[in-house]
């Protein structure tokens, strides 16, 4: 049985080995170890990185995704990196996560109102959850991305 806890530091080798699967730079490798550390010392949700990772039975690492607070507008947060390795997509590994990154920002939120975002493909598993897409993310990206935006009342 799958599971998903939060990230400790114990974790952070496999998980910056997973998250360089799209982004396989040694920069970004040091970059995301950073932020993942730096997420380990921030008071959860308060404009810092709050990871998540996807585990097996036997603790083994498969997927990481992370939320935060994000700090341009109130009431809003921020999805990203959802990253399953190779092996386990396909199974509902990025579903579980999803999931439990919004269920957490549920919690954390103590608004009557608050809105979400992530930046990805305009696909099923976000549209299920309320995301519309929003204008296409052409400057970086020439898959398709663009900004979906979900809104939800406490």
């Amino acid at each position: 049985m799958i599971r998903i806890r939060s990230l400790v530091e114990k974790d952070i080798p496999d998980a910056v080995a997973i998250q360089a699967i799209p982004w396989p730079s040694k920069e970004n490798a040091i970059l995301a170890e950073n932020e993942m550390r730096g997420g380990l010392i921030t008071v959860p949700g308060i404009y810092g990185a709050n990871f998540v990772v996807a585990v097996t039975p036997e603790d083994r690492i498969i997927g990481i995704g992370a939320w935060t607070v994000a700090s341009f507008a109130s009431n809003t947060y921020a999805l990203y990196w959802a990253v399953v390795y190779p092996d386990y997509r396909g199974k509902g590994i990025n579903t579980l996560m999803l999931d439990d990154r919004l269920q957490r920002i549920r919690t954390f939120n103590k608004a009557p109102a608050y809105d979400v975002i992530v930046r990805t493909w305009d696909n099923p598993l976000y549209r299920g959850r309320g995301f519309v897409p929003g204008f296409k993310d052409a400057m970086q990206h020439k898959e398709g991305k663009c900004l979906m935006l979900a809104h939800f009342e406490a």
